[in-house]
């Protein structure tokens, strides 16, 4: 993508760490948030503290609340944005009537509105753009400090995803090429609502044997759900399946294994959501997840409990224990035929 300009929509700390991966690869790039107090810090002193901190982004790190000014300039959208704000920021850029320009979602969630993948929503609010998707194990704590990553670029289009893995790849942000779209999204997405149940195993100390069982079965219901909808049964056990699930509910950065850790520990969801400056994306995505598994026909056991918990219908231990207390089967029966 050689002479290519790339808007990133959205500096929050995935934005600004994709931010310094353009900058590594030497790819031109502007930043645009909506918050005029972080922009102007992020040009005085070259940190984004609320939302990476410990940073140091460089006091020529490029960015503007302009939004207009942004998408002018660039011919690569990278759309680093929570996913219940999404459809307004696609649809102010549609209203801008510019000619189509790439666009590569780097956000993981599901419209909650219309229950489908933001490729959709994207779809629906800017017809006709080409895109395509950046998804793995890559918390922006890490990537910022250069800790060795690995990602997926995913497109329908085999080109088009190659050419987004060749505009990120550095020596330290390996990304590999697919074209299962709908996979890559899934597993981003739903991966959040399995780590919010891993916290809440945390929260109540129930171990590593607790955890582990939970991370497979989780990846089971992950992938069940991503056949259903159109993905390929493999995409789930690879970086955007496997990978990012298992980091997502292991790490001390994720914010989902955070939440539920809290939720476990008795706290509210109120309480725990009034103390974040960063999205939990998570919580929004449960109950689309279930949704979205009824309408398929699919079990979701995981995930309708989290739900549950989410609500106050159920306390994470009662959910553990009516997981524990479904009825006995084969292990590898949602694998027989489709997934």
């Amino acid at each position: 993508m050689t002479g290519r300009r790339v808007g990133v929509l959205g500096l929050g700390s995935w934005g600004s760490a994709l931010g310094l991966v353009l900058r590594e690869a030497e790819v031109p790039f502007r930043g645009w948030s909506p918050l005029v107090d972080q922009v102007r810090l992020i040009q005085e002193t070259g940190t984004n503290p609320d939302y990476l901190p410990g940073i140091d982004l460089g006091r020529g790190f490029p960015c503007t609340d302009d939004l207009d000014a942004v998408v002018r300039w660039a011919d690569t959208l990278l759309l680093v944005i929570p996913s219940r704000y999404l459809r307004d920021v696609c649809g102010r850029i549609a209203g801008m009537g510019v000619d189509p320009r790439l666009v590569i979602n780097a956000g993981k969630g599901l419209d909650h509105e219309h229950s489908s993948l933001l490729s959709d929503l994207i779809a629906g609010e800017l017809p006709g753009w080409p895109q395509a998707v950046l998804s793995g194990p890559s918390h922006a704590e890490e990537v910022a400090a250069g800790i060795p990553t690995l990602v997926v670029a995913a497109a329908a289009e085999q080109a088009t995803a190659e050419a987004v893995r060749d505009l990120f790849m550095t020596a330290r942000f390996r990304v590999y090429s697919s074209t299962d779209l709908i996979g890559v999204q899934v597993g981003g997405a739903v991966k959040n609502v399995i780590a919010l149940a891993a916290g809440c195993i945390d929260g109540l100390g129930l171990g590593d044997n607790t955890k582990a069982a939970l991370i497979t079965r989780g990846l089971v219901e992950v992938a069940r759900l991503g056949v259903a909808m159109g993905g390929k049964p493999e995409t789930f056990f690879g970086l955007s399946g496997l990978g990012d699930l298992v980091v997502t509910c292991e790490s001390r950065h994720s914010r989902n294994r955070h939440v539920g850790e809290q939720l476990g520990r008795g706290r509210s969801l109120e309480e725990v959501l009034g103390e974040m400056v960063m999205v939990a994306e998570g919580v929004w995505t449960a109950e689309t997840v279930c949704s979205l598994s009824r309408r398929l026909g699919v079990e979701a056991p995981i995930s309708e409990q989290v739900w549950a918990v989410l609500q106050g219908r159920s306390s994470p231990l009662a959910a553990v224990e009516a997981l524990m207390t479904r009825d006995p089967r084969q292990e590898m029966e949602a694998f027989s035929g489709r997934l």
